[in-house]
C-alpha cells in the first residue's frame, strides 16, 4: 500500500486537535497510527495493515515538515495567495456580529472546517468568504494558523483578567465618586465604557469559540 501525507491547514488542524486532546497511557504505536491518520486520507484500519517501512517513511515526512515549521511570535495579519492579500485585523475593530455569529455556528466543526475560520478573519474586498475558504485548504499557510490559534488562545486565557478590570471600571463609573465629575464628563466617561464593553463584548464571543477550540501547546510537536 502506497501512503502519501497530505499537509495543509485542514489535516494540521486535525493534527492540533489530536495533540490538544490527546490522553496519557496510549501505546506508541497507536499514538503514530493517529497522527498518520490525520495527515492521509487512509484509514485507521488500513494503516494498521500497512507495512512498516511505508509507516516509517510518513511519520518521517510529517516529522520533518511539522519540525521545520517557524513559529510566529503572533500573526502577521497579512496572507498572499495567488498575488491578492487577505488581511486580519488584529484589533478586531472591523469584525461585525455577523461574523461572529458565522464563526460561532460552527459548532464542534472548528478543526474539521478551519479554513472557513481564517475566510471570516482573514478578508479580501473582491473575495467572497465561500471563494477565500476553498483558496485557503492548500494555501493557507499553516505558520500562521498556528500563531492565529495562539493569539486567540492566550487572549482567552487572560479573559478573566479582562473582566476583573472591567468590573472595577464598572464600580467606579456607578459609585459615589462619580458625583465629583460634571455631568458632561460623567456622560463622556459612560459613553466610552460602553462602546467600550460592546467591543469586548465581540472579543469575548470570538475568543471563548476559538479560544477555547485551539488550545494548543505553546508548540506540537510529535513526539
Amino acid at each position: 500500500m502506497q501512503l502519501k501525507a497530505t499537509i495543509n491547514i485542514m489535516t494540521y488542524a486535525r493534527y492540533a486537535e489530536y495533540m490538544a486532546n490527546k490522553v496519557d497511557g496510549i501505546s506508541q504505536v497507536d499514538n503514530t497510527i493517529n497522527i498518520l491518520s490525520c495527515f492521509s486520507d487512509v484509514k485507521k484500519s488500513e494503516l494498521y495493515k500497512a507495512d512498516i517501512y511505508s509507516l516509517a517513511n510518513l511519520e518521517e515526512e510529517i516529522i520533518n515538515y511539522i519540525g521545520n515549521l517557524k513559529q510566529l511570535e503572533e500573526p502577521k495579519g497579512v496572507v498572499e495567495i495567488d498575488g491578492k492579500e487577505f488581511k486580519f485585523d488584529k484589533t478586531l475593530r472591523t469584525l461585525s456580529v455577523g461574523q461572529v455569529i458565522d464563526i460561532k455556528s460552527l459548532g464542534g466543526d472548528f478543526f474539521r472546517r478551519p479554513n472557513y475560520v481564517m475566510a471570516v478573519l482573514y478578508k479580501h474586498p473582491d473575495i467572497s468568504r465561500k471563494e477565500a475558504s476553498e483558496l485557503f485548504i492548500d494555501n493557507f499557510p499553516i505558520e500562521e494558523y498556528d500563531a492565529v490559534c495562539r493569539f486567540f488562545f492566550l487572549k482567552y486565557r487572560n479573559w478573566n483578567e479582562i473582566t476583573l478590570i472591567l468590573n472595577e471600571i464598572q464600580k467606579k463609573l456607578m459609585s459615589s465618586q462619580i458625583g465629583t465629575t460634571t455631568p458632561t464628563r460623567y456622560t463622556s466617561w459612560l459613553k466610552i465604557f460602553r462602546e467600550m464593553w460592546m467591543r469586548l463584548q465581540l472579543w469575548v464571543m470570538v475568543l471563548f469559540y476559538i479560544g477555547k477550540n485551539s488550545s494548543l501547546k505553546s508548540k506540537n510537536k510529535i513526539k
